[in-house]
């Protein structure tokens, strides 16, 4: 029983890890608002560059949020149509399609802008970061899941059924 206590606090705890450093290392990657290779650029920048941001933002925050806004709110009616049982969701999947591009291509744009701020030395320094993250994201992931499978079997549930309940 103590044993099987340990085991399932060990599960849990390796479980916080798991999704505190694949959010960590997500957020480098582009899920979540923004750019993964602005958010590294500006990590990298010396303090005299980042003051130049806010003139750099000034003029695209407002577009963005709103660009944003109307991606959330086409979800939204994505959703709501076909939770009211439509069958024919494509002309909504059509605007948030188109919506969502021109997010992603305002985005980048705001993204090379910043990162074009950067020396040749600096350029470098992100493109090996990013290359770390990377690495650093798929290595938590495999280490996390082999971490479940070897709990699955401790707690004395086979490979084949840890694998079938996933």
């Amino acid at each position: 029983m103590r044993s099987r206590l340990i085991l399932q606090g060990a599960a849990v705890v390796t479980a916080g890890v798991f999704f505190a450093t694949s959010g960590y290392a997500q957020g480098f990657a582009g899920h979540h608002h923004g750019n993964s290779a602005m958010r590294i650029c500006i990590r990298l920048m010396s303090s005299s560059q980042k003051a130049d941001l806010k003139q750099t933002f000034s003029t695209g925050t407002q577009s963005l949020q709103s660009e944003r806004q109307t991606v959330v709110s086409e979800k939204q009616a994505l959703t709501s149509a076909i939770l009211s049982g439509s069958k024919d969701v494509s002309s909504l999947e059509s605007v948030l399609a188109t919506a969502q591009q021109q997010l992603q291509k305002d985005e980048d744009s705001a993204a090379a802008q910043v990162c074009g701020q950067l020396s040749s030395t600096q350029l470098m320094a992100a493109q090996n970061l990013f290359k770390n993250l990377a690495a650093l994201h798929t290595n938590t992931r495999q280490q996390a899941k082999t971490y479940f499978q070897q709990a699955k079997i401790a707690a004395g549930n086979s490979t084949s059924e840890s694998q079938t309940s996933e």
